[in-house]
């Protein structure tokens, strides 16, 4: 576990979490191309009977950092949407 993963897993803790290392799944999509499955990871993952957090966790060192925008889908940019797009696309029934 990288430090800032570290750092965030404390925090779930002292909030009375229980803190897992990262999980990965995968997830099939439909894209204009067909089916596709993608691999998908969250970074952490923390749980107790009324909450569930399932975290990503970048450190911003060096960079922008996670922009709310990009993470709901509520920007133009398409590069920055796609990033989490299992977040913010939506899934006809």
């Amino acid at each position: 576990m990288e430090a800032f993963e570290s750092m965030v897993a404390l925090a779930l803790e002292d909030e009375q979490l229980v803190v897992s290392e990262a999980v990965k799944f995968p997830v099939p999509r439909q894209t204009s191309s067909g089916l596709q499955t993608h691999g998908y990871e969250v970074d952490l993952v923390g749980a107790r009977s009324d909450k569930l957090i399932l975290a990503s966790v970048k450190s911003a060192f060096g960079s922008r950092g996670i922009v709310a925008n990009h993470v709901v889908g509520a920007t133009d940019d398409v590069r920055a949407r796609k990033l989490y797009a299992l977040l913010n696309d939506p899934v006809d029934p």
